[in-house]
């Protein structure tokens, strides 16, 4: 469950940057300003209260957001890369999600045909 919404923090915290990059109206990005802090509050939640949370995971997927914003919100990334990536991002908020959901809930393991009932 951390790993789920840490990647949802992540495309929230993407879209964020890519609406500041492009100086597009608060009413396009908005939404993800709260859905980013509410995220925080969650992953931190987690880790106050779930015990086989590793110290060393939360700690590090900490760093790794610090550095991924402020690679975003320094503007160090190019501007060709980043036209590009909007894709990267819409990939990342569906199907890898779903496909990360369905290992660690180890839904095809138990039972394939909860696999295929998913996929119709």
């Amino acid at each position: 469950m951390y790993r789920k919404l840490f990647l949802k923090l992540m495309t929230y915290t993407f879209s964020l940057g890519y609406n500041f990059h492009y100086k597009n109206p608060f009413s396009t990005y908005g939404e993800n300003i709260f859905l980013m802090m509410q995220g925080i509050i969650i992953l931190c939640l987690i880790k106050k209260y779930n015990k086989r949370l590793s110290v060393y995971t939360f700690w590090f997927s900490q760093l790794l957001y610090g550095a991924f914003c402020a690679v975003l919100f320094l503007d160090l990334i190019p501007e060709e890369i980043l036209e590009f990536s909007i894709v990267i991002n819409i990939i990342f908020s569906t199907k890898i999600k779903f496909l990360m959901s369905l290992y660690f809930d180890r839904l095809f393991r138990e039972s394939p045909s909860n696999f295929l009932e998913l996929s119709k």
